[in-house]
């Protein structure tokens, strides 16, 4: 048929496209089109965008991928930065989007997002402070968590923390080290004790129900697996739930998890792939598991597990999740196998040694990293600091061998599961006081003060302050300043009556009222000073 034209058209047709799909609110096929612009014309802006796509399908995972991926090609786009905490927002995990949102404002301060962040990380609640006895068990019980490697150890510093204050954190942590010291007896003891502690905690749950397999009691860990179920409220409890389930051979358990989500989240590439695991678990329903498996290879192509279970061999009955996660990992092997070869094509050779460093196996990560140092792959090395799984001597290693290809520092890492700069910038001082500063301000004034006006006018009056009258309100905290803040707010409102009154009401008149002056004449508004 020589008068067809072919089809070619360029990256901008099908993001457009792509945009009005999203709009529309099919995920599915905007992540199509998306990946189409991608292949016509690779840039950070479209795999943003695809990224946003799949945290809205709630594959989370295939959305931090390709954030990951544009911070390991260009450190200074920020932009990727803010949509990891926007993905860890919906998640619904908020420790982990304020820690993100720290980093942002450490690499972009007056950034696109800035304000945006800055109000976020504000109207976060405020962790309340623990008495003196209760922190110090805290502390012990996170040491004895870090030496867990040291049995003995670990159970000295933990009987101590238990001592010092009776935390849920400390009861879960003594059923673990008694699981692995294999006494489910008493492991059963300190999980009852943080179940009571924290009914509606899911972690203490799902600890009760292994403890109750090992100490062989199967009906009563399943009868804790179902109570555990509706306990799952976010994205990443689903999957926990899911991997203790087949871990203590109740498959079904995780399968009717894994139904109930994807009856609101049909798009969820990580709740298809378990719904995947848990049927072949159970070996019962071969077609439903290979649909199951085409449906989140097709939503997102670059996750190879997908194609990984599709290669594995049917079997007749149940086997074992361990033994199937052997087979995973000997087919993503086979993957990799040229990673250490000659490859004319960088990209393609690239790609390879990026799927190693995911394999999860002892050692392939360290391979990795060295076939990346040999080949000069300064985007791979990158994306090393970022798979949060490497060993510490290893990032040493890789930012010596950043410095000396002469690339750009600092960039993006996380060394222990959260993203940080290496090497780390500085907090802009008395940033955290500021911070408490407009959190009381908004509870105080209970949303008479505008918070455009407070978000933006107190940090550069906060900024214009001698050092003495911050280092008095970090120190002192006896509500001089926040009078004085207070009453300004409300002269900025058009109210001097309503500030005068404040001024006057104040358990420190003269000087709330010394410390109001010096906040006018610092301003940068024109008022008349009493």
């Amino acid at each position: 048929m020589p008068n067809i034209v072919p089809l070619d058209m360029p990256a901008a047709y099908w993001r457009d496209k792509a945009k009005h799909a999203s709009r529309a609110g099919d995920y599915p096929e905007a992540g199509r089109l998306f990946r189409a612009a991608l292949r016509k014309h690779d840039d950070n802006a479209t795999r943003r965008e695809l990224a946003a796509t799949y945290a809205d399908m709630h594959s989370f995972l295939a959305a931090d991928r390709l954030y990951m991926e544009n911070l390991a090609r260009d450190p200074a786009d920020v932009d990727s930065v803010y949509g990891l905490a926007r993905s860890r927002s919906l998640a619904g995990d908020e420790r982990a989007m304020a820690e993100i949102l720290d980093t942002y404002l450490r690499a972009a301060p007056c950034g696109e997002q800035a304000d945006h962040a800055r109000d976020i990380l504000w109207r976060l609640p405020k962790a309340e402070k623990e008495p003196p006895r209760m922190h110090r068990a805290q502390v012990l019980c996170a040491q004895a968590a870090d030496h867990q490697n040291e049995p003995q150890r670990a159970f000295e510093m933990a009987k101590l923390s238990w001592k010092r204050g009776k935390t849920p954190e400390c009861a879960q942590l003594l059923c673990e080290l008694y699981l692995h010291a294999h006494k489910p007896r008493r492991a059963l003891q300190y999980a009852y004790i943080a179940c009571n502690m924290q009914p509606q905690d899911l972690n203490s749950r799902l600890q009760l129900a292994q403890a109750l397999r090992v100490a062989n009691m199967p009906q009563a860990s399943r009868a804790a697996l179902k109570q555990a179920m509706p306990l799952c409220k976010t994205h990443d409890q689903a999957p926990a739930f899911c991997r203790m389930a087949m871990t203590l051979d109740f498959p079904d358990l995780a399968e009717e998890m894994m139904e109930q989500r994807l009856r609101e989240w049909p798009c969820s590439v990580e709740y298809l792939l378990l719904l995947a695991l848990a049927l072949y678990a159970q070996g019962k329903d071969q077609e439903r598991e290979k649909s199951v498996l085409r449906r989140a290879e097709m939503l997102d192509e670059d996750d190879h597990m997908a194609r990984a279970l599709l290669e594995m061999p049917w079997h007749d009955g149940p086997q074992d999740p361990r033994q199937m996660m052997k087979q995973s990992i000997r087919f993503m092997e086979n993957m990799a196998e040229m990673a250490g070869g000659d490859e004319e094509d960088p990209q393609h050779l690239h790609r390879q040694l990026v799927a190693m460093l995911r394999l999860p196996m002892p050692g392939m990560t360290e391979m990795a990293v060295h076939l990346m140092m040999q080949t000069h792959d300064a985007v791979g090395l990158r994306l090393a600091l970022l798979e949060g799984s490497l060993p510490p001597v290893l990032y040493a290693l890789i930012l010596d061998e950043l410095k000396e290809m002469g690339e750009p520092l600092p960039c993006y890492a996380r060394p222990d599961g959260r993203l940080c700069l290496v090497p780390p910038r500085r907090r802009p001082p008395y940033d955290a006081d500021l911070h408490d500063l407009v959190r009381e301000l908004l509870r105080r004034n209970h949303g008479s003060a505008a918070l455009d006006v407070v978000a933006r006018q107190i940090p550069q009056l906060w900024r214009r302050l001698p050092e003495s009258a911050r280092r008095h309100y970090a120190q002192c905290r006896d509500g001089v300043w926040l009078t004085a803040f207070s009453a300004y707010l409300m002269l900025e409102a058009g109210d001097p009556m309503a500030a005068d009154k404040v001024l006057c009401q104040a358990y420190h008149p003269k000087r709330v009222r010394r410390a109001y002056q010096q906040l006018i004449r610092r301003s940068s508004s024109i008022h008349e000073v009493y």
